[in-house]
């Protein structure tokens, strides 16, 4: 998806929301995080992948939005605005 990184994070609505959705890293020589979020603004998972390789957490949810960015833009409590979804705090179980 990424030749370079990108300014700001990049949202990925989910047309068919469902518990388990494929992210990959195939063609991004950097790595991304990847925040995989539910109707109601939840984060349910949340990963850093490292250049051509993938991840597809199960949910406890369906998962409705997925966040990429370069790893490092979006802090833990920074406020962002989804798609459908609305603004949403940035909550995960990372130090």
């Amino acid at each position: 998806m990424f030749r370079k990184k990108p300014e700001t994070p990049v949202f990925i609505v989910v047309s068919r929301p469902r518990r388990r959705v494929k992210v990959h890293t195939w063609f991004v020589s950097f790595p991304i995080e990847v925040f995989w979020v539910d109707i109601m603004g939840e984060v349910m998972a949340h990963e850093i992948l490292q250049p051509y390789s993938s991840a597809a957490p199960k949910c406890p949810r369906p998962v409705r939005v997925i966040i990429e960015a370069p790893v490092g833009m979006i802090r833990e409590g920074e406020m962002v605005d989804l798609p459908n979804i609305g603004t949403v705090v940035i909550k995960t179980n990372r130090r």
